[in-house]
């Protein structure tokens, strides 16, 4: 386990002397709670960096705390992404909040308290997490193309050291048990006909499988899908997707107060992000549980990591893709 202090830390430390106030100089912290400045370390199987995180809620009974990487290489800021002057902190040098990269750590994992923000510093940080607006700190610019923003590559590596820093605390917190919910991005009608033709077992394992209760299919979904041409004219896509309508996990329409949401940071944009964002929300009202398990394309697995965190009006959900 590496708990030695990151590189541009030293720098940046040697940089501005001035020392924090004594209050934030504590090695091994006993009490962590929401809006301290901490640095985590991996685990002992981890192979990760450690990292500066700001504590977005601490969960004391449990042990485990909620963090949103941190860094002083502001640059790296996007629109979500607050970046915190030294009157703010009570650190010698400004720091930003890569809100994307939100996740939870064991309480173990926390080895030094280094400062903290108020309560109207939180806000503005969960403000612009969700990509609302806010006037109390300044935040990063849009991401642009890859070929045109030289942020994408540092971020990369800061996203897979954070799945590799958080990785066994999320893996602890998402319990295997109960039905998965299908994300709709792998439910449309280009998905399914390509599925028909490539991997019919597949399609009728998830078809299954949402009959048995062990998948959920929100039933909107299925019935636009039949409402679709290209099914429409499939006599065996429509023979597969029937039973689903009465097997389907029913999708009501979700209240307003769900329409600005975001995926890891993201804001949603299209209909199957949204869909995804209703249909979680609505097994949270359901089963009363924030963390949730979704089935999910390979690729967007690999691409995204095994959590997502999705933001809505504040309302906080950790789901745990299955590929």
């Amino acid at each position: 386990m590496s708990t030695s202090v990151p590189r541009w830390l030293q720098d940046a430390l040697a940089a501005n002397p001035a020392p924090p106030s004594p209050e934030y100089r504590a090695e091994q912290p006993e009490d962590v709670v929401q809006g301290d400045i901490v640095l985590v370390a991996p685990t002992v199987h981890a192979k990760a960096e450690a990292r500066l995180a700001l504590v977005l809620k601490a969960d004391q009974d449990n042990r485990v705390v909620a963090v949103a990487i941190a860094n002083n290489l502001i640059w790296l800021a996007t629109r979500t992404d607050p970046v915190l002057h030294p009157e703010l902190t009570d650190l010698a040098y400004p720091i930003c909040v890569l809100t994307q990269f939100s996740g939870h750590v064991f309480r173990d994992q926390i080895i030094r308290l280094i400062g903290g923000v108020d309560d109207e510093t939180m806000e503005a940080v969960f403000l612009a997490q969700s990509g609302e607006d806010q006037g109390t700190v300044e935040v990063g610019l849009p991401l642009l193309d890859p070929a045109l923003d030289d942020r994408w590559a540092e971020l990369q590596r800061e996203a897979d050291n954070f799945r590799r820093l958080t990785s066994a605390c999320e893996e602890s917190l998402i319990a295997p048990e109960g039905p998965a919910l299908l994300d709709p991005a792998i439910f449309d009608a280009q998905a399914v006909t390509a599925l028909a033709a490539t991997n019919v077992t597949q399609l009728r394992a998830l078809v299954e499988a949402a009959q048995h209760g062990e998948l959920l299919v929100p039933a909107a979904g299925v019935q636009a899908l039949l409402e679709e041409d290209a099914i429409v004219d499939d006599p065996i896509l429509v023979s597969f997707l029937e039973p689903l309508l009465s097997a389907a996990a029913s999708a009501p329409q979700s209240p307003k107060t769900r329409q600005r949401s975001s995926i890891n940071g993201r804001a949603c944009r299209t209909p199957s992000e949204r869909a995804l964002v209703r249909a979680v929300f609505d097994e949270v009202d359901k089963t009363g549980s924030r963390r949730q398990r979704v089935q999910t394309a390979p690729e967007l697995r690999k691409a995204v990591g095994k959590q997502w965190t999705i933001v809505s009006d504040r309302e906080r959900v950790e789901c745990l893709l299955i590929a």
